[in-house]
């Protein structure tokens, strides 16, 4: 009994990294990543957005937390930090982590304009 629980733990375990690993080519995404990648296509290429920001136009918690891990940024500074909006049409709505402004310095530009820091 307890071998048969080991192996559905580590069978489940790796189906997890393998969706988390893979490319975002929808096809090889397990559903519910596929789902969060496709839901970020709120953002306009090339403009910076404050993560706070980004999150009142589009779903973007998850790659929010994904790109400010990839920099090696504090969980907790991402809503004040700016964001880049891919410039490449292949990727609509994917950010990349620019910087951490400080608490409560990463404002809002106008429209069609870089949010900043102050």
């Amino acid at each position: 009994m307890k071998f048969t629980l080991l192996l559905s733990t580590i069978s489940l375990l790796s189906t997890t990294a393998l969706a988390a690993s893979v490319s975002a080519d929808q096809s090889v995404l397990a559903p519910d990543v596929a789902d969060r990648v496709h839901a970020y296509s709120d953002c306009k290429p090339g403009l910076l957005y404050c993560g706070h920001f980004l999150k009142t136009i589009g779903n973007y918690d998850f790659i929010i937390a994904q790109s400010g891990f990839d920099a090696g940024a504090i969980r907790s500074t991402l809503d004040d930090s700016l964001f880049h909006c891919s410039n490449d049409l292949s990727y609509v709505g994917y950010i990349t982590y620019v910087r951490h402004c400080g608490t409560s310095r990463c404002k809002q530009g106008a429209t069609n304009r870089d949010d900043y820091c102050v």
